[in-house]
């Protein structure tokens, strides 16, 4: 079913927490599912469609606007389609950032009315693939100048705009469980939360600090000690984190966070190769974790951690296991960038392209792409380069804009 957006007081969302919540999750879900590099204006333009999704008794209408991204397309200063085709946010002004949302909002929105121009953009992202010029490629695409579809997007955001109703298509509520959480959450949720960024040790020790005070207000409580010892672990001294998580070992033998924190606790104490036992003990940390939640990406990838400096390479089990980790979260980039460099290393070229093709795609700023480039050109080349395992367990340093 189709509306037209005559009513702004029915049709019209603030750009609320909901909204930017929809915004993100939509790049999760294209990262997870597709992997194919898309221009910039639609990665940040599918999860503008998308994060207006509007749920109610019938089903889901999609494709409303926010009061902002129409407020910037009629009033703000048109970005020049060049701009708009070949600029990252990050290269813009705060005022033109904002237009280049409402833009991209806009030509999405524009691509799923228009039918001719979605095949288009299916045509212009594989020639992007193939290295094809943002500009150079797009008329060979879409079938028109990149010019012509700058006035075609001008004349459509005149008009009343469109969107789709879902009937039917509704969220799950047998799907959603809630747990109530230890009294110390509230004491302690946020810092544990903080402290999973790694931040630099000067950004840290306030909430190291705050940590280990508040820890004393709950000496049985499983979630006040298993945090105490994860600022331990990544900030304090690792014999008494080791000494903590043994008792919490003990005392919590089915807590997978638990045993993941122990792993890391030997992780980081044998990192130097000298005593070999303390990193099969970290192995066996993260296997069991595993073994309690065979959703556990993040044990999958330091249990491979530790085995590369056991053995110092990377074998078939630890490339199967990367594998694993990798096709339960694509969009974590350490772990997509060591994969295809893994991948390379075995040979496995044709996958490790799989792997990097939608990493060479700006999103939210960071060096992933210039990364993901450079090995993809050794995937096709199929040279060889000295192993890097990106994202290891270590704090950041002072230095570090953390």
């Amino acid at each position: 079913a189709l509306e037209r957006q005559r009513d702004m007081q029915k049709n019209v969302r603030a750009m609320d927490a909901r909204v930017i919540l929809f915004h993100e999750y939509a790049h999760h879900f294209i990262r997870a599912n597709n992997r194919v590099a898309y221009p910039t204006w639609y990665n940040e333009g599918f999860p503008e469609f998308l994060s207006t999704a509007d749920f109610n008794d019938q089903g889901v209408d999609i494709g409303k606007f926010t009061a902002n991204r129409a407020s910037w397309l009629y009033n703000g200063d048109w970005l020049k389609i060049e701009t708009f085709l070949t600029k990252h946010p990050f290269e813009l002004s705060s005022e033109d950032t904002a237009m280049f949302y409402a833009q991209a909002w806009l030509a999405t929105h524009y691509m799923f009315e228009r039918p001719e121009r979605a095949q288009g953009f299916d045509r212009y992202v594989a020639a992007l693939q193939k290295g094809g010029d943002s500009i150079a490629s797009f008329e060979p695409a879409f079938g028109i100048t990149h010019t012509a579809f700058d006035k075609e997007l001008r004349d459509y955001k005149r008009k009343p705009i469109q969107f789709w109703s879902m009937l039917g298509v509704k969220p799950d509520p047998s799907a959603i469980t809630v747990q109530r959480l230890a009294a110390s959450a509230d004491d302690l949720l946020l810092s544990a939360a903080y402290l999973r960024r790694l931040p630099s040790p000067k950004y840290a020790k306030d909430t190291v600090a705050r940590i280990r005070e508040q820890a004393k207000k709950y000496p049985d409580d499983i979630f006040a000690r298993q945090t105490l010892a994860q600022a331990e672990v990544w900030y304090g001294d690792l014999g008494e984190a080791r000494r903590q998580l043994d008792k919490l070992v003990a005392d919590a033998p089915g807590n997978a966070d638990v045993h993941h924190l122990s792993g890391l606790c030997n992780l980081r104490a044998g990192r130097d190769g000298a005593d070999k036992s303390v990193l099969v003990a970290a192995e066996d940390s993260f296997g069991r974790a595993y073994q309690l939640d065979k959703t556990r990406v993040n044990s999958m990838f330091r249990y491979v951690e530790t085995g590369l400096a056991r053995t110092g390479s990377i074998d078939e089990h630890f490339i199967n296991v990367l594998v694993g980790a990798y096709q339960l979260a694509p969009q974590i980039d350490p772990l997509a960038l060591t994969t295809a460099q893994a991948l390379i290393q075995h040979k496995r070229y044709e996958e490790a392209e799989l792997v990097l093709r939608p990493l060479t795609a700006e999103l939210h700023g960071g060096n992933t792409p210039e990364i993901a480039k450079a090995l993809m050109g050794l995937a096709r080349t199929k040279a060889e380069a000295p192993f890097t395992f990106f994202g290891v367990a270590e704090v950041g340093s002072d230095d570090d804009k953390t």
